[in-house]
């Protein structure tokens, strides 16, 4: 794993995602190495085929994070929407845990999202806090599955752990379902174990299918095989998905988990906000 230190020339950025207001990325590229990974393809100087072998470190982003809130509109920040701001390097920089405290002092709401255990660490400054949530991502509850898409993430025990300390500690808490990868872990049985850890845990389910971009569909072409390649190009994506939603979404009411699409979290997050007085 190659670490560069670099300058960056902005830290709150609009964000492509509806339901939030800012992006904040301390670190460019990801260790994790997600084999169906979004970032792979609109992350400036990151290709598919280099994909998790380094991670460009932000070095400065906390001063010119300082400068930017004196100017920036209130609003929800979301950490990190093309990386995972608590992968290992994380521990060494503390850059997500410094803008987290920042954000948070300043008046900003702050959502978290990652698949490691290293935000437990931040547990001291996210406690009692009612302007911050956190989401742990959980693809699958099998080993052997995530070893292949996942990578070099903490495997889906560590993130079910995770996801029950922060719950127990009062955060906010959310499972990012997905991405639902068709023929991989899209199985009744494997959406319906996620489920049940969702509600042991008494949180909340943001689901996604996978989006295909063409680094994703390269690498996970080259982890999965032809077989999986060949398959896709014959699946029909719109009636796969409405199946696998509505199984998604049947299971969910089953065990009385409150559950919505990534494609609806806007409506979802403000529903969340702004709840009716009677």
């Amino acid at each position: 794993m190659r670490v560069l230190e670099v300058k960056a020339k902005s830290a709150l950025n609009r964000s492509g995602m509806v339901e939030l207001d800012y992006a904040f990325n301390a670190y460019l590229g990801c260790a994790h190495g997600c084999r169906y990974c979004y970032a792979a393809d609109i992350t400036p100087g990151e290709s598919a085929s280099t994909w998790g072998d380094s991670v460009r470190v932000r070095v400065n982003i906390i001063a010119i994070l300082q400068s930017a809130i004196k100017s920036k509109r209130r609003g929800l920040v979301g950490i990190s929407t093309i990386t995972d701001p608590y992968q290992p390097i994380e521990a060494k920089y503390r850059l997500s845990r410094q803008a987290i405290a920042l954000l948070l002092a300043n008046g900003f709401r702050v959502s978290i999202q990652t698949k490691s255990p290293l935000v437990l660490r931040d547990l001291d400054i996210l406690r009692g806090k009612k302007s911050v949530d956190a989401g742990v991502s959980l693809a699958t509850t099998d080993k052997d599955i995530s070893r292949l898409i996942d990578r070099k993430s903490p495997l889906p025990d560590a993130r079910i752990r995770t996801l029950r300390e922060l719950s127990r500690n009062g955060i906010k808490t959310w499972m990012f379902l997905g991405p639902i990868i068709p023929g991989i872990n899209d199985s009744d049985e494997s959406i319906e174990a996620l489920i049940l850890v969702a509600s042991e845990f008494n949180i909340r389910v943001i689901y996604d299918l996978l989006i295909p971009y063409s680094g994703a569909r390269s690498m996970l072409g080259a982890s999965l095989g032809n077989n999986w390649s060949s398959s896709m190009k014959t699946l029909d994506r719109r009636k796969w998905w409405e199946n696998r939603e509505s199984t998604i979404l049947n299971l969910a009411r089953r065990y009385n988990v409150e559950c919505n699409s990534e494609a609806s979290e806007l409506i979802a997050e403000t529903g969340i906000l702004y709840k009716p007085l009677y």
